[in-house]
């Protein structure tokens, strides 16, 4: 996917924390964290009019549309009148994840009991930083999820965090986080992934990138956006629909939808304050 930054169009991969994009707003906003996270499944390949390059997305991945009721014939929607990731009520979605994870499996909480006893050194240098509603929201440890067990895992804010030691590093292990990420993430919740290093020798950068995850959005707690711009999964886009391209609000045409299987890492940009970046296929959510 190429992004569109202040330096000119780069490849995701290769940009760095600190580095400033475009958002939506059509502002320069700094990126707070770089996200890679393996995928296995479905990836979507979208080619807007007039582009030749196809982008390639998890189905997940949201791009920003016009709403519904837009008038059409008008380039161009109001875009400050979108919010990327409304933060849900405290209640919202907590019973659901279960649900939709197929209940959780007996016997996990064994499980999570020795993992909390055999902690890493990152895991415990991380929860001294969560526990106690430090950050102005509970988290547990060790905390199952369906079949899974998240490392850490904040219900308010259906957020959860993943530490990655070298046991993550084969193939074998790579597919299976590919799964349980996807997975997780389609039953609502978010996942943060960092490498143990990572919070070992740069702890303060990965709390900012929790922090950021876990602040109330101001445009969410003003009530209802359906009349502005909204953010669609791209695994729901079809040939023939519209989407925002750029930061001026002009609209384009989704010209060709393809799908393959793939297992690869993928990778989300963490976005200060607007949370949305500039692709070639138009301006997707963090």
């Amino acid at each position: 996917t190429q992004v569109k930054t202040q330096d000119g169009w780069k490849k995701i991969e290769i940009i760095q924390r600190g580095e400033v994009v475009w958002t939506h707003r059509n502002r320069l906003r700094p990126v707070i964290g770089v996200q890679p996270h393996p995928h296995v499944g479905r990836i979507i390949g979208i080619r807007v009019q007039g582009s030749t390059e196809t982008i390639w997305m998890t189905p997940s991945q949201r791009l920003l549309s016009p709403s519904p009721h837009a008038e059409r014939g008008k380039g161009g929607e109001d875009a400050m009148r979108v919010d990327p990731t409304p933060t849900p009520s405290p209640q919202a979605g907590r019973g659901d994840v279960q649900r939709r994870l197929g209940g959780t499996r007996g016997g996990l909480w064994k499980l999570g009991r020795e993992l909390k006893k055999n902690s890493t050194g990152a895991e415990k240098l991380l929860w001294n930083e969560l526990r106690g509603q430090k950050l102005g929201i509970k988290f547990r440890r060790q905390h199952s999820l369906g079949n899974y067990i998240a490392d850490f895992y904040a219900p308010d804010a259906l957020l959860a965090i993943e530490l990655d030691g070298s046991v993550h590093d084969s193939d074998r292990q790579k597919w299976a986080d590919g799964i349980r990420h996807r997975q997780i993430g389609q039953a609502g919740v978010r996942i943060l992934r960092f490498r143990n290093e990572r919070v070992l020798h740069d702890l303060k950068a990965v709390l900012d990138e929790i922090r950021h995850c876990i602040s109330p959005s101001p445009q969410a707690e003003r009530g209802n956006t359906t009349a502005g711009p909204y953010f669609r999964n791209a695994g729901d886009l079809k040939v023939g629909d519209e989407i925002i391209l750029n930061e001026r609000g002009h609209l384009c045409v989704v010209e060709s939808v393809e799908s393959t299987f793939t297992n690869e890492m993928v990778y989300d940009l963490i976005v200060g304050e607007d949370q949305s970046f500039i692709t070639a296929a138009g301006i997707a959510c963090e």
